[in-house]
């Protein structure tokens, strides 16, 4: 008989809590975002290691990686606790707080908890979030950048600088099913200039005719 799946887990080897969600930077070795569940004391702790940046002291995710066990975070992440309730367990989620991150959240990816076995199911849910992403996409680009970037323009500029290597998938499990970190040294304007040269992105123009003709 196979062997049982193992329930994934966030443990600081002080203590440990269901894993209900993450995204990761595996290079880096950060987090980005964290959910998961357990006793009051244990969720905290576990937020604590996450802030505390030590290379000793570390969150670790089993079984979900092969590649990097451990992780910290990256300065500037918030965190958010609720009741369970008909329970004493609290729900803890942790998020990256700068807007370069876009992410996607949803219960569903809980029912397709992995990256490769359920890679068509959470790709689906992806997909019916992508219009919000592109629209996350181009309010970033025109708040922070120099760019003033138009909707209909969202889906050339995320495929050229995800091309570019100016956008960075994450990697994903659980309740997260889509997360991207936007690398704000890229030189965007010149990128959307490239984009108008080509033709890949184009003005569309109103004629106004002469009221004296």
């Amino acid at each position: 008989m196979p062997e049982p799946e193992k329930f994934a887990l966030f443990n600081n080897m002080q203590t440990q809590t269901a894993a209900l969600g993450v995204a990761v930077d595996l290079e880096k070795e950060y987090i980005y975002y964290l959910s998961t569940a357990g006793p009051s004391i244990s969720v905290k702790s576990i937020w604590a290691t996450l802030c505390d940046n030590n290379k000793k002291n570390r969150v670790y995710i089993e079984p979900w990686f092969d590649v990097s066990e451990s992780f910290d975070s990256p300065v500037g992440i918030g965190v958010a606790y609720a009741d369970i309730l008909g329970s004493s367990y609290k729900h803890m989620a942790c998020r990256y707080k700068n807007p370069n991150l876009l992410l996607i959240t949803d219960k569903k990816g809980l029912q397709y908890p992995h990256l490769l076995k359920d890679k068509e199911q959470r790709k689906a849910i992806r997909l019916e979030y992508l219009p919000q992403v592109l629209y996350w996409f181009t309010e970033y680009i025109n708040a922070y950048t120099i760019v003033p970037a138009l909707p209909q323009w969202s889906r050339a500029i995320w495929r050229a600088g995800y091309e570019a290597k100016a956008i960075k998938s994450l990697e994903c499990y659980g309740d997260c099913v889509g997360a991207w970190i936007i690398d704000i040294s890229f030189d965007w304007l010149e990128l959307v200039q490239d984009l108008i040269k080509t033709n890949e992105i184009i003005f569309e123009y109103e004629m106004i005719e002469d009221e004296q003709s």
